[in-house]
């Protein structure tokens, strides 16, 4: 995946604040706290996370989060926190420009924000958990992020990679890979023709 690089610069960056806090527990790291559980991304992950106070946040209590927490209005008090990973969230919630507010609101000044948003990517809805009402361009995304002193975006896939998204054979692991390595050799790291965005936000 193209953006597998720039996830990782940058949440070595979080890492260094030594707590952070992953709303929706989209990092996949964790088997018991979460709806999803990555061991190959747990497996490149957790050793950058080494020594970090690493917490879950989730809208409900039924993935066992470390906290109940909704996007939309935090219960944490102005600057207090100095790391937010929020990863495959902003599309699921009704008004994706006030949790961005909040994010902005609840960071100390120098806080960083890590989130991925989605662009060209299937309705993924899941029954009596959360809606999916969104999709963010590039520009959108550094929209939703404009408070921000500094925004940077990342492709996540390319156009072979978004397109083995997109169709259901595609979505075959071995598939899957093959289209990144083709991407990766074709050099679409630029195209707007992808999946989603990795963005990386400093207060």
């Amino acid at each position: 995946m193209l953006g597998d690089e720039f996830l990782e610069e940058k949440l070595r960056l979080l890492a260094k604040t030594g707590k952070i806090l992953d709303i929706g527990g989209g990092l996949r790291i964790s088997k018991r706290r979460g709806n999803r559980y990555d061991a190959k991304r747990a497996e490149r992950l957790l050793p950058i996370l080494n020594g970090v106070e690493y917490k879950v946040s989730d809208v409900v209590d039924t993935y066992e989060p470390d906290i109940v927490v909704d996007i939309e209005s935090m219960p944490f008090a102005d600057g207090t926190l100095e790391a937010v990973v929020c990863l495959s969230v902003l599309e699921h919630v009704k008004d994706p420009f006030k949790s961005a507010a909040e994010l902005h609101r609840v960071l100390a000044p120098g806080g960083m924000c890590l989130a991925y948003l989605p662009f060209l990517f299937p309705f993924h809805a899941e029954r009596g958990y959360y809606s999916d009402y969104w999709r963010f361009t590039h520009e959108g995304s550094r929209q939703l992020f404009a408070r921000f002193l500094e925004i940077e975006v990342r492709h996540v896939h390319g156009q072979i990679g978004t397109i083995s998204q997109l169709i259901p054979v595609g979505r075959i692991p071995g598939l899957r890979g093959f289209a990144n390595v083709v991407d990766k050799w074709l050099a679409r790291r630029r195209d707007q023709f992808t999946t989603g965005y990795y963005v990386f936000a400093k207060k």
